[in-house]
């Protein structure tokens, strides 16, 4: 009988987590009744802790639907492309080690694909342990015909549901035949990118109003952003921009939410000039081209109007006064937050 679901897990020095992560989808009712509809690839990226041996285990206990692939730390992008080849489900679904689902979550998807076919369903998530209505992603449940999916696109990218590929149900046929994988080696919104590709040839879509992924908050991840090159920042989020204007719908809406997204990489790109010590002159550099970009994209009133301290960033048009400004701010970090 065909796999309805591969389930892919990359799994790094996760000893900690891994029974839970790899439980949360062996104990659901579905996959219990249903022994015959799934299957999980774990890929053991060059573990120095006991995760290996634990992989190993789990396969051993069911060995009809766990599959290990053991290979040298490699990265996440390089673990889950190892385990996209060797998948057998007609969707691909992911799981970070340290995460979990919730009971009914491969049920739930099981009967939206039971009723209609469609290139990709996504679900919802939440932070764990606060389990507050902010912490919350989710749209109601519904289907997107081809005619709908840019409002799906715009609908997404609101409730921050595009940009990672967890709580989402991936044809894998599309997947194939477009030869998309994760970009091997790039820690800045590969996922992003990665789902960008995908959507271009997607032509329905359906939702799940449940936040059935939990995407667990470690202590110490909310103390400070990892640093990333400013000209990491700027050019991916050129490449995201562009990419996002060959996808087969278009709309207003949707248009303005990219220029939006774009300066505000480029503001961050500013900022982390500053933070990282690359200098005052290389984040004026980085400021002229946010104006630039504006001044050729438009929509500069819609991005000043998403917060009030872009108002006084953006005063005068000038690349010169928001960099002092922002330099004044590292230096008093009371004026405001970017």
């Amino acid at each position: 009988m065909k796999r309805l679901v591969t389930v892919i897990i990359p799994v790094h020095n996760a000893a900690a987590f891994l029974k839970r992560g790899v439980e949360c989808v062996t104990q659901q009712s579905f996959a219990i009744s249903h022994p015959n509809l799934w299957e999980m690839i774990l890929v053991n990226d060059g573990s120095t802790d006991n995760s290996g041996e634990l992989c190993d285990y789990y396969a051993a206990k069911y060995p009809n639907n766990v599959r290990v692939v053991h290979q040298k730390n490699s990265g996440v992008g390089k673990a889950r492309n190892v385990a996209l080849e060797l998948a057998q489900g007609e969707y691909v679904n992911f799981l970070d080690a340290d995460d979990f689902y919730d009971e009914g979550y491969l049920a739930d998807f099981a009967d939206v694909v039971s009723q209609v076919q469609v290139d990709l369903v996504v679900q919802g998530y939440r932070n764990f342990p606060i389990d507050e209505p902010e912490h919350r992603h989710f749209l109601r449940s519904e289907f997107y015909n081809h005619g709908q999916l840019g409002q799906f696109y715009c609908d997404l990218k609101r409730d921050y549901l595009f940009f990672t590929p967890i709580a989402k149900f991936f044809k894998r046929s599309i997947l194939h035949n477009h030869h998309i994988q994760f970009i091997e080696g790039l820690h800045y919104f590969e996922d992003y990118l990665f789902n960008l590709e995908f959507m271009r040839y997607v032509n329905s879509a359906a939702t799940i109003g449940v936040p059935y992924y939990n995407y667990v908050q470690h202590e110490g991840d909310r103390l400070g952003r990892k640093y990333t090159n400013p000209s990491v920042i700027a050019d991916i989020s050129k490449r995201i921009f562009e990419q996002s204007q060959l996808l087969p719908y278009k709309s207003p809406e949707q248009y303005e939410l990219d220029c939006k997204e774009y300066y505000s990489a480029l503001l961050h790109a500013v900022s982390h000039c500053i933070k990282g010590g690359n200098g005052i002159k290389e984040a004026y550099r980085y400021a002229c081209l946010l104006f630039k970009s504006i001044e050729f994209y438009g929509h500069k009133t819609a991005f000043v109007a998403t917060d009030f301290r872009l108002r006084l960033l953006m005063l005068g048009n000038s690349s010169l006064w928001l960099t002092l400004l922002m330099f004044l701010r590292s230096k008093n970090n009371y004026v405001f937050r970017i």
